[in-house]
Parts: C-alpha cells; structure tokens; sequence
C-alpha cells in the first residue's frame, strides 16, 4: 500500500473501459470525455489496451478473462498508482469485462486508489446474461467503494417509439453521459453526496425539468410502495433555482422524499441524471431493475 503523501500528488480520475462492449460503447470519445482512459480488453490469450475494440475477448469464459488479467495485474498496477481514483464501465453480460472487473478493481484497491463502478446491464432479450446479474453485481461490489447500475431495458421503456436503427446509439451515448458525469462529479464531495454504496440511475432528456422529473422518478418509484432511499438529481450547471424547485416539488410530490439537486461542469441544462440508492440488500425488487 503507498504512503498517504503518495496518493495524494496522484491524478486525480483514471477512466477504464472494461472488455469489448465497454471499449466500443466510449470508442471516439476519448477527446470529450476529458479524463485519461484506458482500456482493458483481451484476444483469448492476453490482455490488450489498444483503441481496437473488435478483439474477440473469451467468449464468456469469465474464468478465461480473469486468469489472463491476473497475470498482468503488475502492469495495471504500474498505471493505477499514478491515480487516486478508478473509475471502471463495464458492459455486463459478454463475459470479458465481467470476468476481469473484480480484479482490476482488487488491484486499483491494493495501489490505494478508492474504485467506482459504472456497469451497464443486458437487454430483456438475453435473458441468460440477465439471470446471472444479481451474483455478477455481488461478486463486483466487494471490490468497489460505489457502484452504479444502468438498466438499458429501463431506458427503452422510458421511450418506447425509439426507432430501432437510433436504440443503440441512444445507449451508448446515455451510458457515455453519465461515465463522464460522474468522472466530473468525483472532483466535489462525491463520498457525501453518494453516501449509499450501490446506485441504480436513469437518464433523460427534456426541455420541461419538471416534466423529465416526473418521467424518471414516476418509472422508477413511483408505483413502489415504500421507498426511503436517497435520490439525486444531476443537473447542467446553467440549471437555475426556479428549475431546481420546480424538479424538487415534482420528485417530492411522486415519492415523499426531498430529492438532493447538484449540478454537472457541463451547461446542459436539458440533460439529468436521477440516481436512487438500493438500500436493500436484495436489490432486485427495485421496479428499475427490470425483472434480474
């Protein structure tokens, strides 16, 4: 473990796109993202850190993927000592990443780095990766100080007359928006802002903040009968006070709770992020979480 001095004149974010699906989901977007990326793939019989994302990976042999990234855990560790934080994305369900995640993530621990987790979760129609994803969560939250899930399913069901040639596209950037979001946001009081250690989160887009918050929360808990968990709303830093109570009357109005509103770097102000905190351990009756 390095000396409390040592982490302290680290960088501050490394992001690292973990196996294929997460690698292509933040391909091109290396220059808007702003922070250092690094990815983290393999070809079946070593790990790659190239901008090609087309490597085959393990072909869901999760064993595979976390035996050949243990074998070059001294490399990463090499690079995640320059850092004080690791913010990993994954893309759960292929295999790689989700074979890897866990040890990356023990690696970044045992160089001092604190470790967040943005993990993407299958579609409905891969029903086999979906009934796997509580013990894949589980196994990865040991090794993480926050983590945060995305259920692409919720997404499109929120918006259900997405043409089917954009749905994709429309993932990839929502997912790419909130691993920069939240890349931003470790820069302030993430730890109290975040005090729970696992997070779910919705993403939308709408020129009423009212009307975006009442999509959100009301798709999330609104038909929930007792939620008491913590909900925060990211917002653009152009989002003015009129704005932010008119979401803050609209949440607490749906779920009876005072939601925390903090705002983004970016002056986006049509854009939010709405976390809800998974106070339970058995996450799984969260309505977001569709049917894992």
């Amino acid at each position: 473990m390095d000396s409390e001095n040592s982490i302290r004149a680290r960088g501050t974010v490394l992001a690292v796109a973990c196996g294929g699906g997460a690698c292509r989901t933040l391909e091109g977007n290396e220059s808007r993202l702003g922070y250092p990326l690094m990815r983290i793939n393999t070809d079946g019989r070593s790990v790659t850190y190239s901008r090609n994302s087309g490597d085959p990976g393990t072909r869901g042999d999760m064993v595979l993927a976390s035996g050949i990234v243990r074998e070059n855990s001294e490399a990463l560790k090499q690079v995640f000592r320059n850092y004080r934080t690791v913010l990993l994305f994954l893309m759960a369900g292929g295999g790689t990443g989700t074979g890897m995640a866990p040890v990356i993530l023990e690696a970044a621990r045992e160089c001092g780095c604190r470790t967040v987790v943005i993990m993407g979760l299958p579609l409905k129609f891969e029903d086999r990766r979906r009934g796997d994803m509580k013990e894949y969560i589980e196994g990865i939250s040991a090794f993480a100080d926050r983590m945060f899930l995305s259920d692409e399913q919720t997404m499109l069901m929120m918006n259900p007359d997405t043409e089917a040639r954009w749905v994709f596209t429309r993932m990839a950037n929502s997912l790419f928006f909130a691993v920069k979001s939240i890349a931003d946001l470790l820069s302030g009081p993430f730890y109290t802002t975040f005090p729970h250690k696992t997070y779910t989160f919705v993403y939308e887009s709408d020129a009423n903040p009212a009307a975006a918050a009442e999509k959100m929360v009301s798709f999330a808990v609104g038909n929930m009968d007792g939620y008491s968990g913590r909900i925060v709303v990211a917002v653009g830093s152009d989002f003015s006070d009129i704005e932010s109570r008119a979401v803050t009357d609209k949440i607490a109005g749906i779920s009876g709770i005072l939601p925390d509103i903090i705002h983004r770097e970016d002056a986006e102000g049509s854009r939010f992020l709405a976390f809800f905190s998974l106070w339970e351990s058995d996450f799984t009756s969260f309505p977001i979480l569709y049917h894992i």
